[in-house]
């Protein structure tokens, strides 16, 4: 699991969403922010925006979550993200 905050890392809410980011728990979890003034806006394959408010992204290898901009929807979309890639495996075992 990747969690990815896309945003100057001076600003308050990219700290926000980041510091939201740590405190979720996911097995191999990694944060990070990318600041688009001096990072590139890429994880491996996976390219990211450039947005004009901080944006969180949380990636598992095979899929992203939509973009989150409030931190205090982070963890749900962490429990859509697990639901969505666990079905997504049951549909791959079915076929």
């Amino acid at each position: 699991m990747h969690i990815v905050v896309v945003g100057d890392k001076e600003r308050e809410l990219t700290q926000r969403l980041y510091q939201s980011g740590l405190r979720l728990y996911a097995p191999g979890k990694v944060a990070k922010i990318l600041d688009p003034a001096v990072d590139v806006l890429k994880v491996g394959e996976i390219s990211f925006p450039k947005r004009s408010d901080p944006t969180a992204y949380l990636c598992t290898d095979k899929l992203c979550s939509p973009p989150i901009s409030d931190p205090e929807f982070m963890a749900g979309q962490l429990q859509e993200l697990l639901t969505t890639l666990s079905k997504k495996q049951a549909m791959e075992k079915l076929s």
